[in-house]
């Protein structure tokens, strides 16, 4: 430690004093870890600034991001629809979809050292281009597909497959964040790396719309308007969490703890804001997502006098997403879909009339008698009108978005990385991501357990004003994919991702 003196003055002990407890506070430690010139592992790496010799710490990151996202996805049927089938929970599923998503990015961080262990982040993710397409998965035919994609109230397809999403580029959102290290194990070799850090994700970029063409050339929402198909998927996130780790000569265990939570922007396909026409929706926000983090870093070369580093980073990386509204690998063919029992505002697809006409009673705005019957929200009635028929179709209040049911995460990551000197560094790795299977089409009829049956064997909820206790319909409800019998289920899910980063250390 720097040796500090203070000369006390009669007037004022206190006030000295408390300076010179402040000085010692703030004075940059030396010895142990700093002094052998070990360094922690990258994962809890925390610039800082106003040390001696060393005023500001400023690093300048730049990596390539490609990831390759394949997803299995089945769709639960009643057995006289299954081609083939398996019996799950006494309902059939049958293997239909394969979801592939590839992404190109370019990743530009800035940490800024602030103070003593403390940084600022600030981070621009930019898609250079993300491609998603829906092949048919193997021993599927189109006619099969046909079938198994059949609407139960038309029997049409609910949309055509394979279909293929429109390319996308361009920014979704920035970041800017706080790290600082409670604890540093380079100002004391006896304490562990400790920080703590909250950023915010400020989505900023044109938001997703549903947008596609399928095999034959036929093209739907913005590719068939020519309009952008966006990139972003609207939000302004929360992110926290925790990064502790200790090196121990050639080892660096590591652990870390993060939590995002998102906020959808006005503008953004979440209706919620509107409680006219939204009284009784379930999911109102994007899932809410925790992430732990178990990892070691082995150092088998390290010049302290150079200031080099070879090191290799293993780490496991499990997570937990919660059941919410979102994007899932069908949002761009849902949400261009042409079939009335989705495309409409009632959220349920016996507004159509007994002769199963496209939009049987909709079609001229008036409402059904089982709309009547069942909401009995008269508000509701009318903006929905007003909706449908300023439009002449429902697509306002269908965005493509669909209730997903909470699922873990699996995966891990290997990275090599070398620094070269105190100026510069480089690594790469590769990570591998599993999800556990789960339904993307989710949403409850109801906005509780109350339901009422009917004398002719149907049921529904019992309904009344939001504020009465009693249960709402879910206007984000659809039959046609929601009804255990019709929902869409991945099965299997596998991301690759793979990654290069150059850091320039000032």
């Amino acid at each position: 430690m720097h040796e500090t003196r203070f000369a006390l003055s009669r007037g004022r002990p206190r006030a000295v004093a408390a300076a010179a407890l402040l000085a010692l506070l703030l004075a940059p430690a030396r010895g142990g870890a700093q002094e052998l010139g070990m360094t922690g592992a990258q994962f809890t790496e925390v610039v800082d600034a106003f040390d001696q010799g060393d005023p500001f710490d400023f690093h300048l990151n730049l990596a390539y991001e490609y990831a390759n996202n394949k997803t299995d996805i089945e769709r639960e049927c009643y057995a006289g629809s299954c081609t083939t089938s398996i019996w799950n929970d006494f309902i059939a599923t049958q293997k239909l979809l394969t979801a592939v998503d590839v992404s190109h990015m370019l990743r530009i961080t800035g940490l800024i050292g602030l103070f003593h262990d403390l940084q600022l982040r600030v981070e621009l993710p930019i898609y250079v281009q993300r491609s998603s397409s829906l092949d048919l998965a193997d021993g599927v035919t189109p006619a099969a597909a046909a079938t198994i994609l059949a609407d139960p109230v038309t029997g049409a397809p609910l949309f055509s497959a394979p279909f293929h999403s429109t390319n996308r580029s361009g920014i979704d959102y920035f970041v800017t964040g706080l790290e600082w290290a409670v604890f540093n194990q380079a100002r004391n070799a006896n304490l562990p790396t400790w920080s703590l850090f909250i950023e915010g994700w400020w989505g900023v970029g044109k938001i997703m719309k549903p947008s596609g063409h399928d095999d034959g050339g036929a093209k739907y929402g913005a590719e068939a308007t020519g309009g952008s198909p966006g990139i972003s998927r609207g939000n302004l996130s929360l992110h926290a969490g925790t990064r502790l780790g200790k090196r121990f000569t050639y080892l660096n265990p590591y652990f870390g703890f993060d939590f995002l939570a998102e906020f959808p922007k006005r503008e953004a396909p979440y209706p919620y804001n509107n409680e006219a026409v939204y009284d009784g929706q379930v999911n109102i926000k994007p899932p809410m997502k925790g992430t732990i983090t178990f990892g070691l870093e082995i150092v088998p070369y390290e010049v302290p006098a150079r200031q080099q580093k070879l090191f290799i980073d293993l780490r496991f990386v499990g997570g937990y997403v919660s059941e919410g509204r979102d994007f899932s690998p069908l949002f761009d063919a849902l949400g261009t879909t042409g079939s009335p029992s989705l495309d409409y505002g009632k959220g349920d697809s016996l507004c159509w009339n007994a002769a199963g006409s496209a939009y049987g009673p909709c079609a001229t705005g008036q409402a059904s008698d089982f709309w009547e019957r069942e909401v009995g929200n008269k508000d509701f009635t009318k903006l929905w009108k007003e909706r449908y028929d300023g439009r002449g179709n429902g697509s306002e209040l269908w965005t493509g978005l669909s209730d997903i049911e909470n699922y873990a995460t699996y995966g891990g990551r290997l990275t090599v990385g070398f620094v070269t000197s105190k100026w510069f560094k480089v690594l790469a790795g590769v990570g591998l991501t599993y999800q556990q299977p789960h339904f993307i089409t989710f949403a409850d009829q109801c906005n509780s357990g109350v339901f009422q049956v009917y004398p002719d064997g149907s049921s529904n909820c019992v309904l009344g004003e939001h504020e009465s206790g009693t249960s709402s319909f879910n206007p984000d409800y659809r039959a046609a994919i929601d009804e255990p019998g019709n929902r869409f289920k991945i099965s299997s899910n596998l991301l690759v991702d793979v990654f290069v980063h150059a850091s320039a250390m000032f």
